[in-house]
Protein backbone atom coordinates (compact mmCIF):
# COMPACT_ATOMS: atom_id res chain seq x y z
CA UNK A 1 0.00 0.00 0.00
CA UNK A 2 2.96 2.32 0.51
CA UNK A 3 3.83 2.01 -3.16
CA UNK A 4 0.36 3.18 -4.17
CA UNK A 5 0.99 6.64 -2.75
CA UNK A 6 4.25 7.06 -4.65
CA UNK A 7 2.76 5.58 -7.81
CA UNK A 8 -0.24 7.93 -7.69
CA UNK A 9 2.06 10.96 -7.47
CA UNK A 10 4.30 9.76 -10.32
CA UNK A 11 1.39 8.60 -12.53
CA UNK A 12 -1.26 11.27 -11.94
CA UNK A 13 -3.15 10.77 -15.23
CA UNK A 14 -3.56 7.04 -14.64
CA UNK A 15 -4.98 7.47 -11.16
CA UNK A 16 -7.17 10.37 -12.24
CA UNK A 17 -8.63 8.12 -14.94
CA UNK A 18 -9.22 5.40 -12.35
CA UNK A 19 -10.96 7.94 -10.12
CA UNK A 20 -13.19 9.04 -13.02
CA UNK A 21 -13.99 5.40 -13.77
CA UNK A 22 -14.99 4.85 -10.13
CA UNK A 23 -17.14 7.98 -10.23
CA UNK A 24 -18.74 6.81 -13.47
CA UNK A 25 -19.57 3.39 -12.02
CA UNK A 26 -20.88 5.11 -8.90
CA UNK A 27 -23.20 7.41 -10.85
CA UNK A 28 -24.45 4.45 -12.88
CA UNK A 29 -25.00 2.43 -9.69
CA UNK A 30 -26.90 5.35 -8.15
CA UNK A 31 -29.30 5.42 -11.08
CA UNK A 32 -29.88 1.66 -10.74
CA UNK A 33 -30.49 1.60 -6.98
CA UNK A 34 -34.05 0.90 -5.88
CA UNK A 35 -35.72 3.59 -3.80
CA UNK A 36 -37.61 2.28 -0.81
CA UNK A 37 -38.57 3.37 2.68
CA UNK A 38 -37.05 0.44 4.54
CA UNK A 39 -34.89 -2.55 3.57
CA UNK A 40 -36.62 -5.55 2.06
CA UNK A 41 -37.56 -7.53 5.18
CA UNK A 42 -39.84 -10.56 4.94
CA UNK A 43 -41.22 -11.70 8.26
CA UNK A 44 -40.79 -15.48 8.73
CA UNK A 45 -44.51 -16.14 9.08
CA UNK A 46 -46.84 -18.29 6.99
CA UNK A 47 -50.62 -18.19 7.43
CA UNK A 48 -53.08 -20.97 6.55
CA UNK A 49 -56.70 -19.85 6.18
CA UNK A 50 -59.53 -22.40 5.82
CA UNK A 51 -63.28 -21.83 5.65
CA UNK A 52 -66.14 -24.24 6.28
CA UNK A 53 -69.52 -22.47 6.14
CA UNK A 54 -71.90 -22.92 9.04
CA UNK A 55 -69.58 -24.94 11.30
CA UNK A 56 -69.17 -24.04 14.99
CA UNK A 57 -65.73 -23.05 16.38
CA UNK A 58 -65.44 -26.29 18.39
CA UNK A 59 -66.03 -28.38 15.27
CA UNK A 60 -63.62 -26.22 13.25
CA UNK A 61 -60.92 -26.98 15.80
CA UNK A 62 -61.45 -30.76 15.72
CA UNK A 63 -62.16 -31.15 12.00
CA UNK A 64 -59.76 -28.60 10.48
CA UNK A 65 -57.27 -27.06 12.92
CA UNK A 66 -55.89 -30.19 14.60
CA UNK A 67 -55.26 -32.19 11.39
CA UNK A 68 -53.48 -29.20 9.86
CA UNK A 69 -51.40 -28.60 13.01
CA UNK A 70 -50.27 -32.22 13.05
CA UNK A 71 -49.40 -32.09 9.35
CA UNK A 72 -47.25 -28.93 9.41
CA UNK A 73 -45.53 -29.73 12.71
CA UNK A 74 -42.70 -31.55 10.94
CA UNK A 75 -41.69 -28.62 8.67
CA UNK A 76 -38.04 -27.65 9.23
CA UNK A 77 -37.35 -24.29 10.86
CA UNK A 78 -40.81 -24.09 12.48
CA UNK A 79 -40.66 -22.33 15.84
CA UNK A 80 -44.30 -21.99 16.93
CA UNK A 81 -47.82 -22.75 15.67
CA UNK A 82 -50.81 -20.60 16.64
CA UNK A 83 -54.40 -21.39 15.67
CA UNK A 84 -57.62 -19.43 15.96
CA UNK A 85 -60.96 -21.10 15.24
CA UNK A 86 -64.12 -19.09 14.74
CA UNK A 87 -67.55 -19.58 13.21
CA UNK A 88 -66.93 -21.13 9.79
CA UNK A 89 -63.23 -20.26 9.61
CA UNK A 90 -59.89 -21.21 11.11
CA UNK A 91 -56.51 -19.47 10.89
CA UNK A 92 -53.14 -21.15 11.51
CA UNK A 93 -50.13 -18.92 11.99
CA UNK A 94 -46.75 -20.62 11.53
CA UNK A 95 -43.77 -18.72 13.01
CA UNK A 96 -40.34 -19.74 11.66
CA UNK A 97 -36.83 -18.95 12.78
CA UNK A 98 -35.25 -15.80 11.34
CA UNK A 99 -33.24 -16.55 8.25
CA UNK A 100 -35.54 -19.36 7.09
CA UNK A 101 -36.13 -19.38 3.34
CA UNK A 102 -39.88 -18.79 3.20
CA UNK A 103 -40.10 -19.97 -0.40
CA UNK A 104 -38.77 -23.39 0.60
CA UNK A 105 -40.81 -23.42 3.82
CA UNK A 106 -44.01 -22.56 1.96
CA UNK A 107 -43.47 -25.42 -0.49
CA UNK A 108 -42.93 -27.81 2.43
CA UNK A 109 -46.14 -26.61 4.08
CA UNK A 110 -48.11 -27.13 0.88
CA UNK A 111 -46.69 -30.63 0.50
CA UNK A 112 -47.61 -31.58 4.07
CA UNK A 113 -51.14 -30.23 3.67
CA UNK A 114 -51.61 -32.23 0.48
CA UNK A 115 -51.02 -35.38 2.55
CA UNK A 116 -53.98 -34.64 4.86
CA UNK A 117 -56.30 -32.95 2.37
CA UNK A 118 -58.35 -36.11 1.93
CA UNK A 119 -58.95 -36.36 5.66
CA UNK A 120 -60.58 -32.90 5.70
CA UNK A 121 -64.36 -32.62 5.20
CA UNK A 122 -65.43 -32.63 1.55
CA UNK A 123 -67.57 -29.50 1.96
CA UNK A 124 -64.68 -27.50 3.46
CA UNK A 125 -62.85 -25.10 1.17
CA UNK A 126 -59.24 -25.80 0.27
CA UNK A 127 -56.74 -24.20 2.68
CA UNK A 128 -55.26 -20.93 1.47
CA UNK A 129 -51.53 -20.58 2.22
CA UNK A 130 -49.80 -17.22 2.08
CA UNK A 131 -46.92 -15.37 3.73
CA UNK A 132 -46.88 -11.72 4.74
CA UNK A 133 -44.83 -9.51 2.47
CA UNK A 134 -44.39 -5.77 3.21
CA UNK A 135 -44.20 -5.22 -0.55
CA UNK A 136 -47.88 -6.21 -0.77
CA UNK A 137 -48.88 -2.93 0.86
CA UNK A 138 -50.43 -0.50 -1.66
CA UNK A 139 -48.08 2.09 -3.10
CA UNK A 140 -50.97 4.38 -4.03
CA UNK A 141 -54.57 4.45 -2.80
CA UNK A 142 -57.10 6.29 -4.99
CA UNK A 143 -60.52 7.49 -3.84
CA UNK A 144 -63.57 7.54 -6.11
CA UNK A 145 -66.64 9.56 -5.16
CA UNK A 146 -69.73 11.19 -6.68
CA UNK A 147 -72.64 13.25 -5.36
CA UNK A 148 -75.03 11.89 -8.01
CA UNK A 149 -74.26 8.17 -8.25
CA UNK A 150 -74.72 5.30 -5.83
CA UNK A 151 -71.82 3.30 -4.46
CA UNK A 152 -72.91 0.34 -6.59
CA UNK A 153 -72.55 2.39 -9.77
CA UNK A 154 -69.18 3.67 -8.57
CA UNK A 155 -67.95 0.11 -8.03
CA UNK A 156 -69.03 -0.84 -11.54
CA UNK A 157 -67.10 2.13 -12.95
CA UNK A 158 -63.99 1.23 -10.93
CA UNK A 159 -63.95 -2.46 -11.84
CA UNK A 160 -64.85 -2.07 -15.52
CA UNK A 161 -63.09 1.17 -16.49
CA UNK A 162 -60.21 1.86 -14.10
CA UNK A 163 -58.70 -1.39 -12.80
CA UNK A 164 -57.47 -2.74 -16.15
CA UNK A 165 -56.06 0.64 -17.22
CA UNK A 166 -54.12 0.94 -13.96
CA UNK A 167 -52.76 -2.62 -14.16
CA UNK A 168 -51.27 -1.85 -17.60
CA UNK A 169 -49.00 0.83 -16.10
CA UNK A 170 -45.31 0.05 -15.65
CA UNK A 171 -44.37 -1.53 -12.32
CA UNK A 172 -48.00 -2.13 -11.27
CA UNK A 173 -49.08 -5.66 -10.38
CA UNK A 174 -52.74 -5.24 -9.43
CA UNK A 175 -55.48 -2.74 -8.67
CA UNK A 176 -58.18 -3.86 -6.23
CA UNK A 177 -61.39 -2.02 -5.46
CA UNK A 178 -62.57 -1.89 -1.85
CA UNK A 179 -65.80 -0.46 -0.57
CA UNK A 180 -68.97 0.27 -2.45
CA UNK A 181 -71.81 -2.17 -2.99
CA UNK A 182 -71.23 -5.32 -4.98
CA UNK A 183 -74.00 -6.93 -6.99
CA UNK A 184 -75.33 -10.20 -5.59
CA UNK A 185 -78.22 -12.40 -6.73
CA UNK A 186 -80.18 -13.55 -3.66
CA UNK A 187 -82.26 -16.73 -3.88
CA UNK A 188 -84.78 -16.92 -0.99
CA UNK A 189 -86.28 -20.40 -0.84
CA UNK A 190 -89.89 -20.89 0.30
CA UNK A 191 -90.25 -23.77 2.75
CA UNK A 192 -93.87 -24.55 1.94
CA UNK A 193 -93.15 -25.08 -1.76
CA UNK A 194 -90.04 -27.12 -0.95
CA UNK A 195 -92.07 -29.49 1.22
CA UNK A 196 -94.89 -29.55 -1.33
CA UNK A 197 -92.62 -30.62 -4.20
CA UNK A 198 -90.29 -32.66 -1.95
CA UNK A 199 -87.15 -30.79 -3.06
CA UNK A 200 -84.11 -30.39 -0.81
CA UNK A 201 -81.38 -27.73 -0.72
CA UNK A 202 -78.64 -29.94 -2.13
CA UNK A 203 -80.51 -30.61 -5.36
CA UNK A 204 -81.01 -26.88 -5.93
CA UNK A 205 -77.34 -26.18 -5.23
CA UNK A 206 -76.24 -28.93 -7.60
CA UNK A 207 -78.58 -27.64 -10.32
CA UNK A 208 -77.14 -24.12 -10.07
CA UNK A 209 -73.56 -25.39 -10.19
CA UNK A 210 -74.24 -27.64 -13.20
CA UNK A 211 -76.28 -25.12 -15.19
CA UNK A 212 -74.14 -22.02 -14.63
CA UNK A 213 -71.03 -23.25 -16.50
CA UNK A 214 -69.34 -22.88 -19.86
CA UNK A 215 -68.18 -26.15 -21.39
CA UNK A 216 -65.69 -26.51 -24.28
CA UNK A 217 -67.34 -28.03 -27.36
CA UNK A 218 -64.30 -29.03 -29.41
CA UNK A 219 -62.82 -27.49 -32.52
CA UNK A 220 -64.03 -26.67 -36.01
CA UNK A 221 -61.59 -26.75 -38.93
CA UNK A 222 -62.25 -24.79 -42.08
CA UNK A 223 -59.37 -24.82 -44.52
CA UNK A 224 -56.27 -23.59 -42.75
CA UNK A 225 -58.30 -22.05 -39.91
CA UNK A 226 -59.18 -23.78 -36.64
CA UNK A 227 -62.01 -22.41 -34.49
CA UNK A 228 -62.49 -23.23 -30.79
CA UNK A 229 -66.09 -23.94 -29.86
CA UNK A 230 -67.75 -23.56 -26.48
CA UNK A 231 -71.28 -23.85 -25.12
CA UNK A 232 -72.50 -20.77 -23.30
CA UNK A 233 -74.32 -22.08 -20.23
CA UNK A 234 -73.97 -19.20 -17.80
CA UNK A 235 -77.04 -17.26 -16.73
CA UNK A 236 -77.08 -13.91 -18.52
CA UNK A 237 -79.78 -12.23 -16.45
CA UNK A 238 -82.19 -12.81 -13.58
CA UNK A 239 -85.05 -13.91 -15.85
CA UNK A 240 -83.02 -16.87 -17.11
CA UNK A 241 -82.29 -17.80 -13.50
CA UNK A 242 -85.98 -17.66 -12.63
CA UNK A 243 -86.84 -20.00 -15.49
CA UNK A 244 -84.16 -22.58 -14.62
CA UNK A 245 -85.68 -26.05 -14.25
CA UNK A 246 -85.13 -27.60 -10.83
CA UNK A 247 -87.11 -30.87 -11.18
CA UNK A 248 -90.12 -32.46 -12.83
CA UNK A 249 -93.44 -33.42 -11.25
CA UNK A 250 -96.11 -35.22 -13.33
CA UNK A 251 -94.17 -34.39 -16.48
CA UNK A 252 -94.38 -30.71 -15.58
CA UNK A 253 -91.15 -28.76 -15.07
CA UNK A 254 -90.70 -27.03 -11.74
CA UNK A 255 -88.71 -23.84 -12.27
CA UNK A 256 -86.76 -21.98 -9.62
CA UNK A 257 -89.30 -19.17 -9.56
CA UNK A 258 -91.96 -21.64 -8.31
CA UNK A 259 -90.08 -22.40 -5.08
CA UNK A 260 -88.01 -19.26 -4.43
CA UNK A 261 -88.02 -15.49 -4.58
CA UNK A 262 -85.10 -14.24 -6.68
CA UNK A 263 -83.87 -10.72 -6.08
CA UNK A 264 -81.19 -8.74 -7.84
CA UNK A 265 -79.61 -7.24 -4.75
CA UNK A 266 -76.30 -6.34 -3.21
CA UNK A 267 -73.79 -8.24 -1.11
CA UNK A 268 -73.41 -7.55 2.57
CA UNK A 269 -70.75 -4.81 2.75
CA UNK A 270 -67.72 -5.50 4.94
CA UNK A 271 -67.12 -1.80 5.58
CA UNK A 272 -68.18 1.62 4.41
CA UNK A 273 -65.99 4.16 2.64
CA UNK A 274 -66.77 7.87 2.81
CA UNK A 275 -64.89 10.57 0.93
CA UNK A 276 -65.54 14.08 2.30
CA UNK A 277 -68.77 12.85 3.84
CA UNK A 278 -70.04 11.16 0.68
CA UNK A 279 -70.26 7.46 -0.07
CA UNK A 280 -67.34 6.31 -2.18
CA UNK A 281 -64.77 3.60 -2.62
CA UNK A 282 -61.00 3.19 -2.73
CA UNK A 283 -58.68 1.51 -5.22
CA UNK A 284 -55.61 -0.15 -3.72
CA UNK A 285 -52.71 -0.24 -6.20
CA UNK A 286 -49.93 -2.77 -5.57
CA UNK A 287 -46.56 -2.75 -7.27
CA UNK A 288 -44.66 -5.68 -8.74
CA UNK A 289 -42.23 -7.38 -6.36
CA UNK A 290 -39.13 -6.17 -8.22
CA UNK A 291 -40.46 -2.72 -9.13
CA UNK A 292 -39.26 0.57 -7.69
CA UNK A 293 -41.83 2.06 -5.30
CA UNK A 294 -41.18 5.64 -6.38
CA UNK A 295 -41.21 4.86 -10.11
CA UNK A 296 -44.40 2.78 -9.82
CA UNK A 297 -46.13 5.54 -7.85
CA UNK A 298 -44.94 8.17 -10.34
CA UNK A 299 -46.42 6.14 -13.21
CA UNK A 300 -49.78 6.16 -11.45
CA UNK A 301 -49.59 9.88 -10.68
CA UNK A 302 -48.68 10.71 -14.28
CA UNK A 303 -51.68 8.73 -15.58
CA UNK A 304 -54.28 10.44 -13.35
CA UNK A 305 -55.33 12.90 -16.06
CA UNK A 306 -55.85 10.06 -18.53
CA UNK A 307 -57.88 8.09 -15.96
CA UNK A 308 -60.05 11.10 -15.17
CA UNK A 309 -60.78 11.61 -18.87
CA UNK A 310 -62.65 8.26 -19.10
CA UNK A 311 -64.83 8.96 -16.06
CA UNK A 312 -68.23 10.65 -16.11
CA UNK A 313 -68.22 14.36 -15.32
CA UNK A 314 -69.82 13.90 -11.90
CA UNK A 315 -67.27 11.29 -10.68
CA UNK A 316 -64.16 12.55 -8.89
CA UNK A 317 -60.88 10.64 -8.69
CA UNK A 318 -58.27 11.76 -6.17
CA UNK A 319 -55.19 10.44 -4.41
CA UNK A 320 -55.80 9.30 -0.86
CA UNK A 321 -52.30 8.07 0.06
CA UNK A 322 -49.01 7.85 -1.80
CA UNK A 323 -46.10 5.95 -0.25
CA UNK A 324 -43.67 7.66 -2.60
CA UNK A 325 -44.34 11.06 -0.99
CA UNK A 326 -43.11 9.95 2.42
CA UNK A 327 -40.15 8.11 0.88
CA UNK A 328 -39.13 11.15 -1.18
CA UNK A 329 -39.48 13.45 1.83
CA UNK A 330 -37.41 11.18 4.06
CA UNK A 331 -34.71 10.67 1.45
CA UNK A 332 -34.64 14.39 0.65
CA UNK A 333 -34.07 15.20 4.32
CA UNK A 334 -31.20 12.71 4.44
CA UNK A 335 -29.74 14.17 1.24
CA UNK A 336 -29.75 17.63 2.81
CA UNK A 337 -28.22 16.26 6.01
CA UNK A 338 -25.40 14.68 4.01
CA UNK A 339 -24.75 17.90 2.07
CA UNK A 340 -24.76 19.93 5.27
CA UNK A 341 -22.29 17.48 6.81
CA UNK A 342 -19.92 17.88 3.83
CA UNK A 343 -20.20 21.67 3.98
CA UNK A 344 -19.60 21.85 7.72
CA UNK A 345 -16.59 19.51 7.48
CA UNK A 346 -15.10 21.70 4.75
CA UNK A 347 -15.64 24.90 6.74
CA UNK A 348 -14.14 23.42 9.90
CA UNK A 349 -11.07 22.23 7.99
CA UNK A 350 -10.78 25.64 6.38
CA UNK A 351 -10.94 27.25 9.81
CA UNK A 352 -8.34 25.07 11.53
CA UNK A 353 -5.92 24.38 8.65
CA UNK A 354 -6.20 27.95 7.38
CA UNK A 355 -5.55 26.83 3.82
CA UNK A 356 -8.05 26.82 1.03
CA UNK A 357 -6.09 24.18 -0.91
CA UNK A 358 -6.07 21.66 1.92
CA UNK A 359 -9.78 22.15 2.58
CA UNK A 360 -10.47 21.76 -1.14
CA UNK A 361 -8.55 18.46 -1.26
CA UNK A 362 -10.58 17.00 1.60
CA UNK A 363 -13.82 18.38 0.12
CA UNK A 364 -13.04 16.53 -3.13
CA UNK A 365 -12.24 13.25 -1.38
CA UNK A 366 -15.61 13.05 0.41
CA UNK A 367 -17.89 12.91 -2.68
CA UNK A 368 -15.43 10.64 -4.50
CA UNK A 369 -15.61 8.10 -1.66
CA UNK A 370 -19.41 8.37 -1.32
CA UNK A 371 -20.12 8.18 -5.07
CA UNK A 372 -17.82 5.20 -5.50
CA UNK A 373 -19.75 3.48 -2.70
CA UNK A 374 -22.93 3.50 -4.81
CA UNK A 375 -21.42 1.10 -7.35
CA UNK A 376 -20.66 -1.52 -4.67
CA UNK A 377 -24.13 -0.98 -3.15
CA UNK A 378 -25.64 -1.79 -6.54
CA UNK A 379 -23.63 -5.03 -6.84
CA UNK A 380 -24.53 -5.97 -3.23
CA UNK A 381 -28.26 -5.43 -3.98
CA UNK A 382 -28.62 -2.74 -1.30
CA UNK A 383 -31.53 -0.39 -1.92
CA UNK A 384 -31.47 3.33 -1.25
CA UNK A 385 -33.59 3.55 1.91
CA UNK A 386 -33.60 5.33 5.23
CA UNK A 387 -31.18 2.84 6.80
CA UNK A 388 -28.60 2.87 3.99
CA UNK A 389 -28.77 6.65 3.64
CA UNK A 390 -28.29 7.01 7.39
CA UNK A 391 -25.17 4.90 6.98
CA UNK A 392 -23.92 7.22 4.23
CA UNK A 393 -24.61 10.25 6.42
CA UNK A 394 -22.67 8.70 9.29
CA UNK A 395 -19.92 7.71 6.87
CA UNK A 396 -19.31 11.36 5.92
CA UNK A 397 -17.77 12.00 9.34
CA UNK A 398 -15.82 8.74 9.26
CA UNK A 399 -14.66 9.13 5.66
CA UNK A 400 -13.10 12.49 6.33
CA UNK A 401 -10.90 11.07 9.12
CA UNK A 402 -8.60 9.17 6.76
CA UNK A 403 -8.27 12.15 4.44
CA UNK A 404 -7.48 14.52 7.32
CA UNK A 405 -4.84 12.19 8.79
CA UNK A 406 -3.00 11.86 5.46
CA UNK A 407 -3.39 15.52 4.55
CA UNK A 408 -2.27 16.77 7.95
CA UNK A 409 0.89 14.65 7.76
CA UNK A 410 1.62 15.94 4.27
CA UNK A 411 1.03 19.45 5.59
CA UNK A 412 3.58 18.79 8.35
CA UNK A 413 6.19 17.76 5.80
CA UNK A 414 5.42 20.93 3.87
CA UNK A 415 6.10 23.00 6.99
CA UNK A 416 9.45 21.19 7.24
CA UNK A 417 10.33 22.69 3.83
CA UNK A 418 9.85 19.51 1.81
CA UNK A 419 9.19 19.93 -1.91
CA UNK A 420 5.57 19.27 -3.07
CA UNK A 421 5.98 15.78 -4.55
CA UNK A 422 8.36 14.58 -1.84
CA UNK A 423 6.09 15.92 0.92
CA UNK A 424 3.06 14.17 -0.63
CA UNK A 425 4.84 10.81 -0.98
CA UNK A 426 6.63 10.84 2.38
CA UNK A 427 3.62 12.17 4.30
CA UNK A 428 1.25 9.59 2.83
CA UNK A 429 3.62 6.64 3.19
CA UNK A 430 4.30 7.45 6.84
CA UNK A 431 0.63 7.11 7.84
CA UNK A 432 -0.48 4.29 5.51
CA UNK A 433 -0.35 1.71 8.29
CA UNK A 434 -2.24 3.84 10.87
CA UNK A 435 -4.89 4.69 8.27
CA UNK A 436 -5.32 1.01 7.35
CA UNK A 437 -5.49 -0.06 11.00
CA UNK A 438 -7.98 2.65 11.97
CA UNK A 439 -10.18 1.75 8.99
CA UNK A 440 -10.12 -1.94 9.88
CA UNK A 441 -10.94 -1.29 13.55
CA UNK A 442 -13.97 0.79 12.53
CA UNK A 443 -15.11 -1.83 10.04
CA UNK A 444 -14.77 -4.54 12.69
CA UNK A 445 -17.28 -2.60 14.80
CA UNK A 446 -19.95 -2.59 12.07
CA UNK A 447 -19.44 -5.89 10.23
CA UNK A 448 -20.68 -8.09 13.14
CA UNK A 449 -24.09 -6.48 12.63
CA UNK A 450 -24.42 -8.75 9.58
CA UNK A 451 -24.49 -11.75 11.93
CA UNK A 452 -27.02 -10.35 14.41
CA UNK A 453 -30.05 -12.68 14.47
CA UNK A 454 -33.62 -11.50 14.19
CA UNK A 455 -35.17 -8.46 12.60
CA UNK A 456 -32.40 -6.16 13.90
CA UNK A 457 -29.83 -7.94 11.75
CA UNK A 458 -32.02 -7.67 8.64
CA UNK A 459 -32.82 -4.00 9.21
CA UNK A 460 -29.28 -2.81 9.97
CA UNK A 461 -27.54 -4.99 7.38
CA UNK A 462 -27.67 -2.11 4.88
CA UNK A 463 -26.24 0.28 7.49
CA UNK A 464 -23.25 -1.96 8.22
CA UNK A 465 -22.54 -2.67 4.55
CA UNK A 466 -22.82 0.98 3.53
CA UNK A 467 -20.47 2.26 6.24
CA UNK A 468 -17.94 -0.54 5.65
CA UNK A 469 -17.86 0.04 1.89
CA UNK A 470 -17.56 3.82 2.33
CA UNK A 471 -14.65 3.37 4.77
CA UNK A 472 -12.79 1.07 2.40
CA UNK A 473 -13.27 3.57 -0.42
CA UNK A 474 -12.11 6.43 1.81
CA UNK A 475 -8.92 4.57 2.72
CA UNK A 476 -8.14 3.98 -0.96
CA UNK A 477 -8.85 7.63 -1.77
CA UNK A 478 -6.74 8.81 1.17
CA UNK A 479 -3.60 6.93 0.12
CA UNK A 480 -3.92 7.67 -3.63
CA UNK A 481 -6.02 10.72 -4.54
CA UNK A 482 -5.01 12.84 -1.53
CA UNK A 483 -1.24 12.58 -2.23
CA UNK A 484 -1.88 13.15 -5.93
CA UNK A 485 -3.88 16.34 -5.39
CA UNK A 486 -1.52 17.52 -2.65
CA UNK A 487 1.54 17.16 -4.88
CA UNK A 488 -0.07 19.19 -7.64
CA UNK A 489 -1.61 21.91 -5.49
CA UNK A 490 1.43 22.34 -3.28
CA UNK A 491 3.71 22.32 -6.35
CA UNK A 492 1.84 25.37 -7.56
CA UNK A 493 2.62 27.09 -4.25
CA UNK A 494 6.34 26.36 -4.74
CA UNK A 495 6.34 28.09 -8.14
CA UNK A 496 3.29 30.37 -8.20
CA UNK A 497 4.52 32.44 -11.17
CA UNK A 498 6.11 29.68 -13.20
CA UNK A 499 4.63 28.28 -16.36
CA UNK A 500 5.27 24.85 -14.92
CA UNK A 501 2.44 25.39 -12.40
CA UNK A 502 -0.31 22.94 -11.68
CA UNK A 503 -2.52 23.52 -14.69
CA UNK A 504 0.37 23.79 -17.09
CA UNK A 505 1.83 20.44 -15.98
CA UNK A 506 -1.54 18.74 -16.16
CA UNK A 507 -2.17 20.22 -19.59
CA UNK A 508 1.17 18.99 -20.89
CA UNK A 509 0.56 15.47 -19.54
CA UNK A 510 -2.88 15.28 -21.09
CA UNK A 511 -1.62 16.79 -24.35
CA UNK A 512 1.07 14.10 -24.60
CA UNK A 513 -1.54 11.42 -23.93
CA UNK A 514 -3.80 12.93 -26.58
CA UNK A 515 -1.06 12.92 -29.24
CA UNK A 516 -0.05 9.30 -28.73
CA UNK A 517 -3.04 7.52 -30.29
CA UNK A 518 -6.71 7.72 -31.09
CA UNK A 519 -7.52 5.91 -27.84
CA UNK A 520 -5.47 8.46 -25.90
CA UNK A 521 -7.28 11.29 -27.67
CA UNK A 522 -10.65 9.85 -26.60
CA UNK A 523 -9.54 9.45 -22.98
CA UNK A 524 -7.95 12.91 -22.74
CA UNK A 525 -10.88 14.89 -24.20
CA UNK A 526 -13.02 15.07 -21.06
CA UNK A 527 -10.15 15.85 -18.61
CA UNK A 528 -8.87 18.60 -20.95
CA UNK A 529 -12.31 20.17 -21.02
CA UNK A 530 -12.58 20.00 -17.21
CA UNK A 531 -9.08 21.46 -16.93
CA UNK A 532 -10.04 24.39 -19.15
CA UNK A 533 -13.14 25.13 -17.07
CA UNK A 534 -11.09 24.86 -13.87
CA UNK A 535 -8.47 27.25 -15.22
CA UNK A 536 -11.13 29.86 -15.96
CA UNK A 537 -12.42 29.78 -12.39
CA UNK A 538 -9.12 29.28 -10.56
CA UNK A 539 -8.05 32.94 -10.53
CA UNK A 540 -11.20 34.23 -8.72
CA UNK A 541 -11.08 31.19 -6.41
CA UNK A 542 -7.45 31.93 -5.63
CA UNK A 543 -8.38 35.51 -4.74
CA UNK A 544 -11.17 34.26 -2.46
CA UNK A 545 -8.79 31.75 -0.88
CA UNK A 546 -6.19 34.39 -0.12
CA UNK A 547 -8.76 36.66 1.50
CA UNK A 548 -10.27 33.82 3.52
CA UNK A 549 -6.83 32.80 4.68
CA UNK A 550 -6.12 36.37 5.78
CA UNK A 551 -9.49 36.49 7.56
CA UNK A 552 -8.89 33.20 9.39
CA UNK A 553 -5.45 34.37 10.48
CA UNK A 554 -7.08 37.42 12.05
CA UNK A 555 -9.78 35.32 13.74
CA UNK A 556 -7.15 32.91 15.05
CA UNK A 557 -5.09 35.79 16.51
CA UNK A 558 -8.17 37.20 18.27
CA UNK A 559 -9.08 33.79 19.69
CA UNK A 560 -5.49 33.19 20.78
CA UNK A 561 -5.34 36.52 22.64
CA UNK A 562 -8.71 35.77 24.24
CA UNK A 563 -7.62 32.36 25.47
CA UNK A 564 -4.34 33.84 26.76
CA UNK A 565 -6.28 36.43 28.74
CA UNK A 566 -8.57 33.75 30.19
CA UNK A 567 -5.52 31.67 31.14
CA UNK A 568 -3.88 34.62 32.90
CA UNK A 569 -7.11 35.45 34.77
CA UNK A 570 -7.53 31.82 35.82
CA UNK A 571 -3.91 31.69 37.05
CA UNK A 572 -4.31 34.91 39.04
CA UNK A 573 -7.53 33.60 40.61
CA UNK A 574 -5.79 30.43 41.78
CA UNK A 575 -2.86 32.43 43.19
Amino acid sequence: MRKLSALSVRRPVTFLMLAFILIGFGIYGLTQLRLDLYPDVSFPTITIYTTYDGVAPEDMESLISRPLEEAVGTVSGLRRVESLSSQGATVLKLNFNWGTDLFVAENQVRRQIDFVRRSLPDDADSPIIFSYDPNQEPVVVLALSSDQRSSRELRTIATEQLEQRIERLGGIASATTAGGLEREINILLRNEQLRQYDIDFSSISSMLQNENVQVPAGELQEGNMTYSLRTIGEFRDVDELRSAVVDFRDNRPIVLNDIADIRDGIAQPIGNVHVRGQEGLIININRQSDANVVMAADNVMNSLDELRSVLPADVELEVLTNRADFINTSLRNLYMTGLQAVLLVTLILLFFLRSGRTALIVAISIPVSIIATFSIMNFADVSLNIISLSGLTLAVGLVVDNAVVVLENIFRFREDKYEGNKAAISGAQEVVTPVAMSTLTTIVVFLPVLFVPGIAGFLFRDLALTISIALIMSALVAITIIPLLSSRLFAAEDNPGSKEGRFHKWYQSLARLRDRSLFGRIIATLPLFILLIGALFMRPLRWVGRNLKHLFYKISDVLRRGFDALDRAYTQTLD
